[in-house]
């Protein structure tokens, strides 16, 4: 498959495994529970390419600011002065159309990679309750239908649909998205579906050892073996 054009993630046994780096454009599922190294694993996304291959990137929060991710970018000597990345903390309590707004944002900035931590975050803002989903347009043609109940999976599969959608189109990015396991499970299935790639990243805390695993990465071939992972003085280091 050399044809296709890749995004190298700057983690060199990572982008062995994956022919090279993600497929240009695609969307990249990450997830794993606390402590897993996924903020990591999204910093040094950018950071590589900001610094090897002078993309342009965004970092979308909807939980940590700014300078706290900087910080723990420059515990491994990464630091994002004058690299063309921006960070974006967006308030998911205050914004009506959160996915207006970053679709928005990222049309203008024009990045080549964008990380989304998390989208699990990204759900946990929506309206959970008949009264105040039934209105959202993405319920309009089953509202007419007649009276089908609007279940919580219902809304979250279709928002998540709904948003990975409205990604793609915003630009010819590569998205990696954040996701924390066992939390809002219906979404997760739709999500991985729905992406081009999914990585799983673990603990084994009896071994006191983290692992990744590519589970799926479309137009690459690719192994499914469970290989260490640990965090050296430059950031994630894959073990062979």
């Amino acid at each position: 498959m050399g044809d296709i054009k890749r995004v190298p993630t700057g983690i060199e046994e990572l982008d062995k495994i994956i022919e090279g780096g993600f497929p240009e454009g695609s969307a990249i599922l990450v997830k794993g529970s606390p402590g897993t190294l996924k903020t990591i694993l999204g910093l040094q996304f950018l950071y590589n390419g900001a610094k090897q291959f002078k993309d342009r990137g965004i970092y979308i929060s909807f939980t940590q600011g700014e300078e706290s991710l900087k910080e723990q970018a420059e515990l491994f000597g990464w630091s994002f002065d004058g690299l063309p990345v921006e960070f974006k903390n967006y308030d998911i309590t205050r914004e009506p159309d959160l996915e207006g707004l970053i679709v928005s944002d990222i049309k203008t900035f024009k990045p080549a990679r964008v990380v989304v931590d998390s989208l699990t975050s990204f759900l946990s803002k929506l309206p959970l309750s008949r009264e105040e989903f039934v209105a959202d347009q993405i319920f309009e043609a089953i509202k007419k239908v007649g009276s089908i109940p609007i279940t919580e999976d219902m809304l979250l599969r279709a928002l998540t649909t709904r948003f990975i959608r409205r990604m793609r189109e915003a630009d010819k990015c590569t998205v990696m998205y954040i996701y924390e396991e066992r939390t809002f499970e219906s979404a997760k299935e739709t999500c991985e579906y729905l992406v081009d790639g999914v990585i799983k990243l673990a603990k084994i805390e009896a071994l006191g050892k983290r692992t990744l695993v590519v589970e799926k990465m479309r137009l690459t071939k690719h192994d499914f073996l469970a290989r260490t992972v640990n965090v050296g003085p430059k950031g994630i280091v894959v073990e062979k």
